[in-house]
């Protein structure tokens, strides 16, 4: 998977390293994807969009998900790298 990394933005919270824009070999272009670290384990956060429960409490919803756990391992694999450098990590 051939992916390039832009408009980099470094942010460390909690498990939150930066935010990112990434563009695939097909030319779909994600914006706002999110770099993870927990443990020793990084992964991409997909775009989302924030939204408020009926009870006060904010939640997330996805605005782009990838339907199996190989092609999620193939993404992160080929973005986290590239993520990482980017926000210089």
């Amino acid at each position: 998977m051939t992916a390039v990394v832009s408009n980099a933005k470094p942010l460390n919270k909690n498990t939150l390293r930066g935010f990112f824009d990434v563009t695939l070999a097909s030319g779909l272009k994600l914006n706002g994807c999110a770099l993870h670290e927990k443990d020793g384990r990084r992964w991409v956060g997909l775009p989302a969009r924030e939204w408020t429960k009926q009870d006060g409490s904010k939640s997330w919803t996805p605005m782009v998900e990838v339907p199996d756990r190989d092609t999620r391992d193939k993404f992160n694999a080929a973005v986290v790298p590239l993520a990482a450098k980017a926000l210089g990590l």
